[in-house]
This record gives C-alpha cells, sequence and structure tokens, in this order.
C-alpha cells in the first residue's frame, strides 16, 4: 500500500523556492545540503522535513 499524498498549499515565494531547488536538483545539488540556505529556504524545508515526519493521520487510514 502506498503512502498517503498531501497537499501542501505554498506561497508565491515557496513555489519560487521549490522551483529553484527542482532546478538544482537536476545539477545534484539537494536542498539543505548546500553551504547557505536563505530564511525562507530554511523555514520552508523546516515545514516540508516536518510534514514528512509526521505520524499519518489514524483518521485517513
Amino acid at each position: 500500500m502506498s503512502d498517503p499524498v498531501q497537499v501542501v498549499e505554498l506561497s508565491d515565494e515557496e513555489l519560487d523556492i521549490v522551483l529553484r531547488w527542482a532546478e538544482r536538483a537536476t545539477r545534484g545539488v539537494c536542498p539543505g545540503r548546500e553551504r547557505y540556505l536563505s530564511e525562507a529556504e530554511a523555514r520552508l524545508l523546516a515545514r516540508l522535513e516536518s510534514l514528512h515526519c509526521a505520524e499519518p493521520d489514524p483518521k485517513t487510514r
């Protein structure tokens, strides 16, 4: 059984960050592995990591 999909609303700034990360990933650079993250990038990365690591909602199983 596959993991449930989570829908996350992104602000325009967050969407721009995700698109930059996707472009960098094509060159083999992963978010969070860079030496410097802007404050907005660090906030978004922490937010997405917390969603990924959160326990699934038992009501949705």
